[in-house]
């Protein structure tokens, strides 16, 4: 878990790793210089089988990603961030189907959303299937990176790109799909916070992705990379007048599926719990 700026939200994500019904692991929470006390947060959470690292500086969460990575000793490497939180079954789910898989190298999930309010959003979408998500690889994954979990061997060969700010994970499915075997749950194990979609963000995001792209062009002597610059270029020229008339909404829900009735009460009941647990 690298952990910026966390202080209002680290509790709970913490909270949801606690609670797992697979209770052999080690959560390394990367701390990267934050300014609103996220480290103090982490200072008052006391269980041994949570490592932190901190050198007081801000690096960006490549950085942070691949420090966690050098100091992982597990086998498998699950990915977490300090504002989202976990499904109790989580772990246990993934460790499971990457044990009774052992040519898969990366597993991803299902995951909703939810808001500030702790309100279910929708269903992220998701392709499950090695050959669906590595089809086009210049024009997305659709391959939800907050629930990865993977061999620790895979993130030790395919670290992540230290020059980028966001988009890290694509970067890095760009340059490690062709020799990996990819695969995803359907269920929903994850809950991703949604905050408010800003043009900086948008423009940030769209950015480092085609920045990564052309890398990839580049290293495969391939032209067919670069398509999906032109998508990504027409993509922030939509979320760019989303957000000039005040339609983010609109936006984001054109990106997910409706939640069923059962799911959405499941979420609002295990963040309901979640609260009262994190505030212990």
């Amino acid at each position: 878990m690298a952990a910026y700026n966390a202080a209002a939200t680290i509790r709970e994500a913490v909270a949801s790793i606690l609670w797992q019904s697979l209770s052999d692991w080690e959560l390394i929470i990367a701390e990267d210089g934050s300014t609103d006390g996220t480290l103090g947060v982490i200072a008052g959470l006391s269980d041994n089988r949570i490592r932190v690292l901190s050198d007081g500086t801000n690096r960006g969460k490549p950085v942070r990603m691949n420090q966690i990575i050098d100091q992982a000793q597990a086998p498998y490497l699950a990915i977490m961030d300090a504002d989202d939180f976990s499904y109790p079954t989580r772990l246990e789910r993934q460790v499971s189907h990457l044990e009774a898989n052992p040519h898969v190298d990366l597993l991803a999930s299902g995951m909703a959303t939810f808001d500030e309010g702790g309100h279910a959003g929708r269903w992220r979408r998701l392709r499950t299937e090695h050959a669906d998500i590595v089809r086009h690889p210049w024009l997305g994954f659709h391959f939800n990176s907050p629930t990865w979990v993977g061999k620790t061997a895979w993130f030790q060969h395919h670290r992540y790109s230290e020059g980028l700010r966001v988009a890290e994970d694509e970067d890095l499915l760009l340059r490690a799909s062709a020799t990996s075997v990819l695969e995803a749950l359907p269920e929903l194990l994850m809950a991703y916070r949604i905050d408010q979609w800003t043009w900086s963000k948008a423009r940030s995001m769209r950015r480092d992705h085609a920045k990564a792209l052309a890398r990839a062009a580049m290293r495969q002597r391939d032209l067919r990379p670069l398509a999906g610059v032109a998508v990504h270029g027409a993509k922030l020229l939509r979320e760019g007048l989303a957000v000039a008339t005040g339609r983010e909404e609109v936006l984001l829900r054109k990106r997910a599926l409706s939640l069923s009735g059962r799911e959405t009460e499941r979420l609002r009941t295990l963040y309901a719990r979640l609260q009262r647990e994190a505030s212990q």
